[in-house]
């Protein structure tokens, strides 16, 4: 009898973990994308001029991480303890960004820098006509929302069951409220976000990826009409 039992409770868990898993939570409108191209493949995190330029030769798109400085009134590129030393302005104007797009992980955007962020991403528009081919991504979309005059993206945790369970309800709630242009999270949580939302433009990264072993994995993300944009550390064709 009590074996029984365990094996109803199993049942039912697997049940609730398939359900969980694989039903979507709510239907979106489609919502348009920037950047129309079946080449969803783009370079990931870029911090030199040297691997723009090598990047360029390839690829459609780059993705670069910042971090605003407040003090000073511009962006630095730069990735947790890997610093460039260099403003975004600085780069922009030395290389040859003029068909280029870009994804901006900006890094610290909070309450007391978001409007000035924001002025920024202006001037910098200003000099160097990006509106058009750009997205700007961070986990803080109760202030990335204000960045009205630009393709955002809202950063999202990696899928765990426990944690998921309780923080989806909120994501819905964020994009209901805030309708950003995209969700981005990282590959092995694609399928999961694809479930519960999937009309969502999608873009993702591929941090420690093993390219080989994990090629059709890979394939079936690309193949989803929702994803976008897939970074990817090292040339593939």
């Amino acid at each position: 009898m009590k074996y029984s039992s365990h094996i109803i409770i199993v049942l039912i868990l697997i049940i609730f973990y398939y359900v969980f898993y694989y039903t979507s939570i709510h239907s979106f409108e489609k919502k348009s994308f920037f950047y129309q191209n079946n080449d969803k493949f783009w370079a990931h995190r870029i911090l030199t001029e040297d691997e723009f330029n090598n990047s360029s030769l390839v690829f459609n798109g780059v993705e670069i991480d910042l971090y605003f400085d407040s003090l000073n009134n511009y962006f630095l590129i730069r990735h947790d303890k890997i610093v460039n030393n260099q403003t975004l302005e600085d780069f922009l104007g030395s290389v040859d960004n003029s068909k280029m797009f870009y994804w901006f992980d900006l890094k610290n955007l909070s309450s007391k820098n978001y409007k000035k962020s924001y002025d920024r991403f202006l001037f910098l528009d200003s000099l160097f006509n990006l509106n058009n081919r750009i997205i700007i991504e961070s986990k803080n979309i109760n202030y990335l929302s204000n960045f009205k005059n630009f393709n955002v993206s809202y950063w999202l945790k990696d899928y765990s069951f426990f944690s998921s369970l309780f923080n989806i309800y909120k994501i819905k709630s964020d994009l209901i409220k805030f309708r950003p242009n995209a969700i981005s999270c990282d590959y092995k949580s694609v399928d999961f976000y694809s479930n519960k939302f999937p009309n969502y433009n999608l873009i993702c990264w591929t941090n420690n990826m093993n390219y080989n072993k994990e090629n059709k994995q890979l394939t079936k993300i690309v193949s989803k009409k929702n994803v976008k944009i897939v970074l990817i550390n090292k040339v593939l064709r």
